[in-house]
């Protein structure tokens, strides 16, 4: 493996459990000799399952489940395991990576699955059998975050972008309605709108120009939720400026602080805080060195092994 090139896919499946098409996982169970007991006392579970809707104290009409896997049944993960290996099986994978003797294709774990190759060219046949074999028994591929070899963020903040966009007009009626709470735009942004557009955000290096393209998202959703402004000069309606925006927002819950901090400044609650490992690693430090900055010094390697050295001794 030394100076050899690797290529990973990794692969997450859209809607794992709701997906499935039960039919097939029962002619899998056959396949994989599971007595037909077990197999009869397992659409006896999931057969004839109704469910409702409930929106605030309102439940619509019940209606029946024909797909998919039920939520929260210890039996689903099983029967899901079950037919991903039906997927893997019948992927058949040849080609891969080779370690010492063995050739390694495919990695999975739970609905996690890694295809593995030493070309560009292998993973994406071995892509395009997997989808082919999962859209035999109801699955999909979820959308992919794109990571090019410079980490260039453009094609995929553009198309977060997009994806967000059409959800926020989607929602757009909503967002202007004069019947909704503002907190309730608010958390029908943060829950729905929000996650399209930050989809895979672990994997990004954001630029100063990312950040500026996300801020101006963002405010554009904020300018709906909250609405317009009357100048009390001259009594008319004007559109927010951006400072007013986010004044509004509150700065702390910009969603650029969720790519680019993983410690947002908020007001802690009242009484004694419980002590931190942060805590405790800033306090060895301010020990050692007062004017040193514990974050800098964990990235510094040389400088790390100093300090531990110095309190150890």
């Amino acid at each position: 493996m030394l100076n050899k090139e690797v290529y990973t896919l990794f692969v997450d499946f859209q809607k794992a459990y709701d997906s499935i098409h039960r039919p097939t996982l029962f002619n899998i169970l056959k396949e994989f000799n599971i007595l037909r007991k077990l197999i009869n006392l397992i659409k006896a579970t999931i057969g004839n399952s109704e469910i409702k809707i409930k929106i605030a104290n309102s439940a619509s009409k019940s209606f029946k489940v024909t797909s998919g896997l039920r939520q929260g049944d210890a039996l689903s993960p099983i029967l899901f395991n079950i037919v991903l290996e039906k997927v893997v099986r019948d992927k058949n994978i040849l080609e891969g990576i080779t370690l010492e003797l063995s050739k390694i294709g495919l990695l999975a774990y739970a609905d996690d699955i890694a295809i593995t190759g030493d070309n560009i060219k292998i993973v994406k046949i071995h892509c395009k059998k997997l989808m082919d074999a999962a859209s035999k028994v109801g699955s999909r591929i979820n959308d992919s975050v794109l990571l090019t070899q410079d980490n260039e963020l453009k094609v995929e903040i553009s198309k977060r972008i997009q994806l967000a966009n059409n959800c926020y007009f989607g929602l757009g009626t909503l967002l202007k309605s004069r019947s909704i709470s503002l907190n309730l735009k608010i958390k029908i942004y943060i829950t729905l709108i929000r996650p399209v557009i930050l989809y895979g955000l672990e994997t990004w290096a954001s630029r100063k120009i990312e950040e500026i393209r996300l801020d101006t998202f963002e405010r554009k959703v904020l300018r709906r939720i909250y609405g317009p402004c009357l100048n009390t000069g001259t009594k008319e309606w004007r559109i927010r400026t951006n400072e007013e925006v986010m004044h509004a927002w509150r700065k702390k819950d910009a969603m650029i602080n969720t790519v680019i901090k993983d410690d947002p400044k908020v007001k802690r609650s009242l009484g004694r805080p419980r002590l931190r490992w942060e805590d405790c690693v800033k306090r060895e430090v301010k020990e050692i060195d007062p004017r040193s900055n514990w974050r800098e010094i964990v990235e510094n390697r040389i400088r790390r092994r100093e300090i531990c050295f110095t309190g150890w001794s």
